[in-house]
């Protein structure tokens, strides 16, 4: 299916200046429009954890299990791994994600609005709508 050329334009605003860093070394990684734009890609999960969130941790095996059952119908997963100077970033996560981005310095989490508030989870659609803000698993999955 062809995607319309307003979904740069809904990409402005807010997700722009998550994608186009400009003094943060940490996020340059972080390409919300690269993973959206990606053929197949219907909506994009992102979650923001560290180890030492307990429930950051135990909701890794839902975020397997939810990875397996919408892959491929075109759902990415992609971890922020945050201010965890316990273990090293993306050690935890590697099997229930995508993609797992450093953030050491939490400049993905504050960009985001989440600082050390987490557990937090965002869902976007392909067309760049947000449609779970600040949310956890449970969330995501039900708008899934």
């Amino acid at each position: 299916m062809a995607r319309p050329l307003a979904s740069t334009v809904l990409l402005s605003g807010f997700l722009i200046s998550l994608l186009l860093p400009t003094h943060a070394s940490g996020a340059k990684d972080f390409d919300l429009r690269r993973a959206l734009e990606r053929p197949g890609v219907q909506m994009v999960v992102v979650d923001v954890y560290a180890t030492w969130c307990e429930p950051c941790m135990k909701a890794m095996p839902r975020w397997r299990k939810l990875r397996e059952e919408y892959r491929d119908r075109g759902v990415r997963f992609l971890m922020v791994h945050t201010q965890d100077a316990q273990v090293p970033c993306g050690t935890a996560t590697s099997d229930f994600a995508d993609e797992v981005i450093c953030d050491e310095k939490g400049y993905i989490a504050n960009w985001l609005g989440v600082k050390d508030q987490l557990p937090a989870a965002f869902l976007w659609n392909w067309q760049g709508s947000l449609k779970v803000r600040n949310g956890h698993v449970d969330v995501v999955e039900r708008s899934i």
